[in-house]
């Protein structure tokens, strides 16, 4: 783009930081902008993608400075991609930016979720164990009814995302609900690097973590608790699934 003709803004989901993570379709703006704005380990591993572009990560600016960044780059013509950590889905940081841009386009991405759920090779719902997960925070609902240990009773999975109580407040409020033997996985630096997995379960879950890492909101980390980590999913579903549709097909020939 030249400086005759405005830029051009957009949001491309970056999830947990992993490029190889990004979609073909992301991968492709970020190629063409020569601006980027991406928050804090996302410069270690995108540094191969960021080869060449001004970069800058948005949580080292206030907010009017930041949004004064982005309309002087956009009335310079250029293209400016904004890396949204995590999900925009969920918790996302930049819903405020977002709409204050209406010509921007935003581009979907493997959410933080999604790779942790790949990390552990579970899927969060299990037919007869739990029929539902709740993703939710603890830090965003400090003045809501919906407390860790209500939504605990549901014993459905819960996925915590940024989580700011210790090992002990955590597992008082888990046991509200669940019994002390449920499953709960903790996934740090998800689909990067060092990644790591902790197994616990919410009773043994203040004597199996460190009190020092686990406040580290730095080490992102998503936390999983349910009894979906470990159950067995009883395979017969698949063939009576079979056996319905061969009937229905059947049933379809002879109309």
């Amino acid at each position: 783009m030249d400086k005759n003709t405005r830029g051009k803004l957009w949001f491309v989901g970056g999830g947990p930081g992993d490029p190889a993570l990004m979609t073909l379709r992301g991968m492709e703006i970020l190629k063409s902008a020569s601006l980027v704005f991406a928050p804090g380990h996302y410069k270690d591993s995108y540094a191969e993608e960021l080869k060449g572009k001004t970069f800058h990560d948005p949580f080292d600016f206030h907010y009017k400075d930041l949004v004064g960044k982005i309309d002087a780059a956009l009335a310079d013509g250029r293209a400016v991609v904004f890396l949204v950590p995590g999900d925009l889905a969920i918790f996302s940081p930049v819903q405020s930016i977002i709409s204050r841009y209406p010509d921007a386009e935003v581009i979907p991405g493997v959410s933080a979720l999604n790779a942790a759920s790949a990390a552990l090779k579970r899927t969060f719902d299990l037919p007869g164990i739990s029929h539902s997960t709740i993703a939710t925070s603890p830090k965003t609902i400090n003045n809501s009814p919906d407390t860790i240990g209500e939504l605990s009773r549901h014993q459905a999975t819960l996925v915590l995302f940024m989580n700011n109580k210790t090992p002990d407040a955590l597992a008082a409020e888990l046991s509200e609900g669940y019994p002390p033997d449920t499953p709960v996985a903790i996934v740090s630096r998800i689909s990067l690097p060092g990644q790591g997995i902790v197994n616990t379960t919410a009773g043994t879950l203040s004597k199996d973590v460190d009190p020092e890492w686990f406040a580290d909101e730095d080490a992102f980390k998503i936390i999983v608790v349910g009894k979906a980590l470990t159950a067995s999913e009883d395979p017969s579903w698949w063939d009576r699934r079979k056996d319905m549709r061969d009937a229905r097909l059947k049933k379809n020939a002879k109309e």
